[in-house]
């Protein structure tokens, strides 16, 4: 599954196809765009995300971003801001942890877990 939309569009869906998917910050990613990490909550649901960021960060819900899950990838990237690493890591509730190394991703391509 590949969406290329805004931030909140993408949750949305995920939260449709995905009811069971938790959503993680990326707390390695550059300037953490507003977002107070040490702060921020366990992942947590994409319906919880966007409300946690409607309250926290709005403007992120608007940015342009690329949902990508597929065998080897479960993240959001923010495409304006981060082209190589995501912004967002998906999880499963059954599986508690996913690899985290991403290894060649360019803007919504096919990188790699």
């Amino acid at each position: 599954m590949r969406l290329n939309e805004t931030l909140k569009h993408c949750l949305h869906a995920l939260a449709s196809r995905y009811p069971k998917s938790l959503v993680e910050v990326n707390q390695d990613m550059p300037g953490q765009h507003g977002l107070l990490v040490e702060a921020w909550p366990p992942p947590c649901s994409p319906t919880v995300m966007i409300e946690l960021l409607q309250a926290h960060a709005p403007e992120m819900l608007a940015c342009p971003a690329c949902l990508v899950i597929d065998g080897q990838n479960h993240v959001i990237y923010l495409l304006e801001h981060l082209q190589e690493m995501p912004a967002f890591w998906i999880h499963d509730r059954i599986v508690s942890v996913m690899p985290r190394k991403v290894v060649n991703c360019v803007k919504c391509g096919s990188g790699r877990l």
